[in-house]
């Protein structure tokens, strides 16, 4: 079997790396006027670098599909692993802020097992639950938020 050469890492400057070169560059600059008692003349200009089509392409490879359903949206959110009440209840409110009512609600769902006396929690799902048309499952959580004192 021939060997298959390593994949290749992308030699380009992340942007994080490229803001930081030009500001340290600068900061340098200043410094070494000030040091010969030099005034200079500061001009910034924003610098955009754009991730190269080989990068956007690996980036979109490494992230998983975009649920379809409800069910798929649990399995995803289940891999997540050990996360507390809290931090789910957060991610839901993000994924609802980023018009993914399936993730939301998913997160909802898995925070409200962990802290089933949460009402906002249950408005949030309600919620969510409306953005998917699922009247029955959204009067329910509104009945649970009630229960809760919501």
């Amino acid at each position: 079997m021939p060997d298959q050469p390593a994949p290749s890492r992308s030699t380009g400057m992340q942007p994080e790396n490229v803001a930081v070169l030009v500001m340290a560059a600068l900061a340098v600059g200043l410094l070494l006027g000030n040091a010969f008692g030099r005034r200079q003349k500061l001009e910034v200009k924003q610098v955009v670098v754009e991730p190269q089509a080989e990068e956007q392409q690996s980036m979109a490879s490494t992230a998983p599909p975009a649920p379809k359903t409800l069910d798929e949206a649990r399995a995803l959110v289940a891999r997540m692993g050990d996360a507390d009440a809290a931090t789910l209840l957060d991610l839901g409110r993000r994924k609802m802020g980023n018009k993914h009512p399936l993730l939301a609600a998913a997160f909802f769902e898995r925070a409200l097992k962990e802290e089933p006396n949460h009402a906002d929690g249950w408005h949030d799902l309600a919620k969510c639950y409306r953005a998917l048309s699922r009247a029955a499952d959204a009067e329910h959580a509104e009945e649970q938020a009630r229960k809760y004192g919501g």
